[in-house]
């Protein structure tokens, strides 16, 4: 359980129990070998964790993607799909491409998870240019757009990119 209280207190509270029983072997040194004896130890376990925690922030913040600290910013998000009738939408049944390297700028990554999903969640406001690095991407898909597709980010804005796998024809 965990609650928050004014002015940057949390107080966080968890319960458990452990139950074990455990045989170990008792050690004797004996020239004449015979059945291990074993001594048997159970452990039984509980408890309460209580945490208080205040956190403060203080120094610069941090920088969003792509730019300076202070910069506005906005989120970049999308998916990665493989397009089965190369209409570039993203139709239902069309599955997504998964563990596939997605970057912004050419310099910051990320990757995409088991439904093609991707995201970069603080990004300077501005213009960029996301590209796919068509390791991962299954055969015969790829990604035709060499150059990459251009996304114009404004603060505060949330920006939905659907990228489109086209089958190697």
């Amino acid at each position: 359980m965990n609650w928050t209280l004014p002015r940057g207190w949390t107080v966080g509270a968890s319960y458990y129990v452990s139950r074990n029983t455990g045989r170990t072997p008792l050690e004797v040194e004996s020239p004449i070998p015979g059945p291990p004896q074993y001594v048997e130890r159970r452990t039984d376990d509980e408890g309460v964790y209580v945490n208080l925690r205040y956190e403060w922030r203080a120094g610069t913040r941090s920088a969003p993607l792509a730019g300076a600290p202070g910069v506005g910013s906005g989120g970049v998000t999308g998916v990665l799909y493989l397009d089965e009738n190369d209409n570039g939408l993203h139709d239902a049944g069309e599955g997504g491409a998964a563990n596939v390297v997605v970057l912004l700028n050419g310099r910051f990554a990320a990757r995409t998870d088991p439904e093609g999903r991707f995201e970069f969640p603080s990004v300077a406001a501005g213009s960029h240019v996301l590209t796919v690095v068509p390791d991962n991407l299954p055969l015969p898909w790829i990604f035709p757009p060499a150059a990459g597709v251009s996304v114009e980010v404004g603060v505060r804005d949330r920006i939905f990119v659907p990228l489109a796998a086209q089958r190697l024809r």
